[in-house]
């Protein structure tokens, strides 16, 4: 069944519920600072464009959109497989339109995270891959 996700411009009474999706290792593959801190989650919500997905009040995932269509995204270690990355990137263009008027993105992902690879392939997004 796919999940039900709510999407909404993450706040700062968020910063705890980022802190708890951004494990240190979810952070490190990610490219995001490890240890991965309140102070970064802080940052995560007040500097970047980021939007948070919750299904039944729970954040499972989190996306950032930039003024160049470039879309990162992760999602909650617990709620991997079973199509939290494919609902985001379904919300995200109309949210990239909406606030940037962009209307091509793409993807900058890690040459060793295959299934995010094939996600966002599947669904048309372009992919920048790094290693």
């Amino acid at each position: 069944m796919k999940p039900n996700l709510r999407v909404m411009r993450l706040r700062i009474s968020d910063i705890p519920d980022i802190h708890e999706l951004i494990d240190d290792e979810t952070a490190r593959e990610t490219n995001l600072e490890s240890p991965f801190t309140l102070t970064n989650a802080e940052i995560f919500v007040t500097i970047y464009n980021t939007y948070g997905a919750w299904e039944n009040n729970k954040l499972v995932g989190a996306f950032e959109i930039k003024k160049d269509g470039e879309l990162s995204y992760l999602v909650h270690r617990d709620e991997r497989q079973r199509g939290v990355a494919s609902e985001m990137l379904k919300m995200a263009p109309s949210v990239a339109r909406r606030i940037f008027q962009v209307n091509t993105m793409y993807c900058n992902i890690s040459s060793k995270n295959i299934a995010s690879l094939k996600t966002a392939q599947k669904l048309g997004f372009d992919v920048k891959r790094y290693d």
